[in-house]
């Protein structure tokens, strides 16, 4: 495969799991997908199986119940309603998938991973609102230790392009458990983000380079 090929393929896969992962609970589909993709569903589903080893239902079904998994380990919600959440009818179903996943039933998953509180103290939480702000990321797979490396070519990128003489912030944004998500599955974003200034002043990313706008 051609090297532009293939950094076709994954800019095109990529577009997908960014729409899939802001969609897990919309019934989105391999054809929707597809369309995102601006592939055919057959090509599609060669493509995706092909770069992430998984297919669209299978990647689906592991999102749900490593979400799942996070909020047993980390709330006291009964474990029907996470069932419900995971997209399952019954108790039964989630159990027999969450087992499968996780080697252990959900009740007794939870007892040996739970880490909320059960003294009745609550976690201190602190909420920050900001206002629309673009933002140029990179997606990083692996564990968070290592997104060292999506951050280096972000700002290469970034430092081409002259941004990097203006205000920026730089984050990180993880969305995977570590304690229930495989270290090669763990998803997280390297971002630069450019409070107050328009979006229109971004340069278009090219490359693994993402953009979007976080409120």
């Amino acid at each position: 495969m051609r090297p532009s090929t293939q950094a076709s393929y994954e800019e095109r896969i990529l577009r997908a799991q960014f729409y899939l992962q802001n969609r897990l609970d919309d019934g989105v589909g391999l054809e929707e997908l597809a369309d995102v993709a601006c592939l055919s569903p057959f090509h599609f589903h060669r493509i995706f199986r092909g770069m992430t080893g998984e297919t669209v239902g299978a990647c689906i079904r592991r999102l749900r119940l490593q979400r799942a998994a996070t909020q047993l380990r980390t709330s006291g919600r009964p474990v029907t309603d996470v069932a419900f959440d995971a997209g399952y009818e019954s108790l039964e179903g989630f159990s027999r998938a969450f087992s499968g996943h996780f080697g252990a039933p959900p009740s007794q998953w939870r007892e040996t991973h739970a880490t909320f509180p059960r003294s009745g103290e609550s976690p201190e939480v602190h909420v920050v609102r900001r206002q629309a702000t673009p933002a140029l990321f990179v997606r990083h797979v692996g564990p968070y230790d290592a997104i060292g490396t999506a951050f280096s070519r972000l700002f290469q990128w970034a430092g081409r392009q002259g941004l990097l003489a203006r205000p920026f912030e730089a984050a990180a944004m993880p969305y995977d458990d570590p304690e229930v998500t495989a270290p090669e599955r763990i998803r997280a974003d390297a971002l630069l983000l450019f409070p107050n200034q328009p979006a229109s002043t971004v340069p278009p990313p090219t490359g693994d380079v993402q953009f979007a706008v976080l409120s």
